[in-house]
């Protein structure tokens, strides 16, 4: 115990403020929220790809994409300080709902009822994405 406490006390004098370490039973729910963000994304890089006709036209897609995607998500600014309309956009962003959940698991060690409408944001959306680029895909090897 002492030991700990120890350990606690040097952490606080050296800064490491910001260190956070999730709790156990938040680490399966953190490995979820990141496998299906993972899965968006790969998805919404297959329908790019799809509409793209060569490389550097792939590069300009992502970039206009993901651009509006970081400054609107909620990663760098609180989405409350936004318009409400542009609120509404940012729903529509993988990202977003990523770092709501992603927050609540890590910081809030919240339970799965507050974070389970992102899940499934991010579910519909990995599905939605790469049945859209198997659809568009097929198409143009006809």
């Amino acid at each position: 115990m002492a030991r700990r406490s120890r350990t606690a006390k040097s952490r606080r004098r050296s800064g490491d403020a910001l260190e956070h370490e999730p709790s156990a039973r938040g680490l399966p729910a953190l490995a979820v929220v990141c496998l299906l963000f993972l899965l968006c994304s790969l998805g919404l890089g297959l329908l790019i790809s799809a509409f793209s006709r060569t490389q550097t036209q792939a590069i300009q897609f992502s970039v206009f994409f993901l651009l509006p995607v970081f400054v609107l998500s909620g990663a760098f600014a609180p989405l409350e300080q936004l318009p409400t309309a542009i609120r509404y956009i940012s729903e529509l962003f993988p990202l977003t709902h990523f770092c709501r959940a992603f927050r609540l698991v890590n910081m809030y060690d919240a339970g799965a009822q507050f974070y389970v409408t992102d899940l499934i944001v991010l579910l519909a959306g990995a599905l939605i994405t790469f049945v859209g680029a198997v659809f568009l895909l097929r198409r143009i090897e006809q």
